[in-house]
């Protein structure tokens, strides 16, 4: 009964459009859940609420879009929050990789 309690008391913290504000290991495998699920078209998803961003964070967001790189599409991720802007400065790459900035408007 308390598995079933717990997973009814479960909320994601993973939307179909938004990444969530900081990472865990449960909010890792709903990302990747929810990637896997828009696999196959192009998919935009918004980083504005995030606000603690880490190595293992990017390294989930990078494998997505080399997968749609290699499926022939684009992943991004617009618009930013100033968290994930600097998180991804500080660990060394490129806002405009994630969010391709130049094809979306702010």
């Amino acid at each position: 009964m308390s598995s079933d309690t717990s997973q009814n008391e479960h909320k994601s913290d993973v939307s179909d459009n938004e990444l969530p504000v900081a990472f865990n290991s449960r909010v890792g495998s709903e990302l990747i859940d929810l990637f896997l699920a828009h696999r196959g078209s192009d998919f935009q998803i918004s980083g504005s609420n995030v606000r603690k961003f880490s190595a293992q964070y990017l390294q989930i967001i990078l494998a997505a879009q080399a997968t749609w790189k290699a499926d022939g599409h684009i992943l991004s991720v617009w618009p930013m929050s100033d968290e994930l802007t600097a998180g991804l400065t500080l660990l060394g790459v490129m806002p405009e990789l994630l969010s391709h900035k130049k094809d979306y408007t702010a």
